[in-house]
């Protein structure tokens, strides 16, 4: 009995589709916190409701320095979002493990083409379009996109999800929406 539980457990968890399932789930929770991120650029409270109903598990950070940081837990642990709101600026940073750099722009490019048809260029606002494998991917986030939204000029960015913000693909992404 317990040898077939064993061998069920390892099947059910070795199948490369629950692996792609886990993917196309954090996908969409990534694609969510974005969409809210997005759609509530200009306020930090909206943003922090809407993915708490959401399903997002809501932590609040306050650092020494007075930085408030709100941290949300995706269902399942899929993907986790930062929101950093200083100042009337608003930074969304949300981070997956099951997919990484080179997959996160189709990510990212699939909600901006819903909420902002026509109004998206590729790299940054200063012009460069750091890619995932070139020699300035090692200097910072790769440029991905930014977004003419009303009032205010949109940068999504890709990295390598943890502090150092590189633009190397592995096995996380972190999208950062920089509002």
């Amino acid at each position: 009995m317990r040898r077939t539980l064993i061998l069920a457990l390892t099947l059910l968890v070795g199948l490369p589709a629950h692996a792609q399932k886990s993917a196309e789930v954090a996908a969409q929770n990534v694609q969510c916190a974005m969409t809210i991120c997005f759609e509530n650029y200009a306020d930090h409270p909206a943003i922090n409701s809407r993915l708490t109903r959401a399903g997002f598990v809501h932590e609040l950070e306050i650092r020494a320095d007075g930085q408030v940081l709100s941290w949300y837990a995706a269902p399942a642990g899929t993907a986790r979002a930062l929101v950093i709101g200083q100042q009337g600026q608003t930074e969304c940073q949300i981070s997956t493990n099951a997919f990484g750099v080179k997959q996160a722009p189709p990510v990212a490019r699939a909600v901006i083409s819903k909420l902002y048809t026509g109004k998206i260029a590729d790299g940054a606002p200063a012009g460069q379009n750091v890619l995932p494998g070139t020699p300035q991917a090692q200097q910072g986030g790769c440029a991905g996109f930014h977004v003419f939204a009303p009032r205010r000029l949109i940068w999504v960015a890709a990295e390598r999800a943890g502090n150092d913000g590189t633009c190397l693909s592995d096995s996380t992404t972190q999208i950062v929406l920089r509002i």
